[in-house]
């Protein structure tokens, strides 16, 4: 987005991540449990801005045993605080990934989920127009219930706009399109690092990258019309999407 001044948000106080949450979530200040509960889910994010705003935009609207619910997540997580990665936020974002299957069958919630891990696939700070991604998710098979493209479009649309409110994409100035940030782009790439969901995504190539493992995803960006020793073949057997850019 164009901007006139870059500000560096800093961790927040105690007082100063309560206010964000409660604003951002829709709360009340008050003397009530839910308050309680949520100025507990508050600390859990450690201060950060970013977490904040994401789970608030999750639990914005939910019910008392909802907030409970997350903050027992929270808790039962504590493994995830020993990542090193992320910048402190990888428990926060985790929590909100999960969240998006909260209210919706085990399918269409992992098909959300693989719209965002979709999104991870283009440049950092892109510009992602949206029909682009709408192409992506029909190709890998999203939303199977919906038969006809129309259909798909619009389950795949809803998707997106979900994960925006969620807080893990965001508007651009430019219509029809979205970003992702580049800490949740990170925290993306954490998730597809391994698993049955693995890809690979790399930007401003000037050497073919070393492929190890199966991939159901490559994204090569940028690739110098000057690289060398491309290899003979490459064989994988579960990728379903590639793109694949010079310069």
């Amino acid at each position: 987005m164009n901007c006139q001044k870059e500000i560096q948000l800093g961790i927040l106080s105690e007082d100063e991540a309560w206010v964000l949450l409660r604003h951002k979530a829709g709360l009340e200040d008050d003397c009530s449990t839910l308050t309680h509960v949520a100025k507990e889910v508050a600390g859990e994010c450690k201060g950060l801005p970013l977490a904040i705003v994401t789970v608030a935009k999750a639990l914005k609207g939910e019910s008392l045993d909802g907030w409970r619910a997350v903050n027992q997540r929270f808790k039962d997580s504590r493994h995830l605080d020993n990542e090193e990665v992320l910048g402190g936020v990888l428990k926060p974002l985790k929590l909100s990934y999960d969240y998006l299957k909260e209210g919706n069958s085990q399918m269409t919630g992992n098909d959300i989920q693989m719209c965002f891990l979709l999104c991870s696939l283009f440049p950092e700070d892109a510009e992602i127009i949206s029909d682009v991604l709408i192409m992506c998710g029909i190709g890998v098979g999203l939303f199977p219930n919906a038969y006809s493209i129309e259909d798909k479009r619009n389950e795949i649309g809803m998707a997106l706009k979900k994960l925006q409110k969620s807080g893990l994409l965001s508007e651009t100035d430019v219509a029809e399109t979205i970003r992702m940030h580049d800490v949740v782009r990170d925290f993306a790439h954490w998730l597809t690092s391994t698993g049955e969901n693995r890809f690979m995504v790399k930007d401003k190539l000037k050497e073919w990258p070393h492929m190890v493992g199966c991939y159901s995803a490559i994204a090569l960006w940028n690739c110098s019309s000057n690289i060398k020793n491309f290899p003979d073949k490459v064989e994988f057997s579960k990728l379903k999407t590639l793109f694949l850019k010079g310069e």
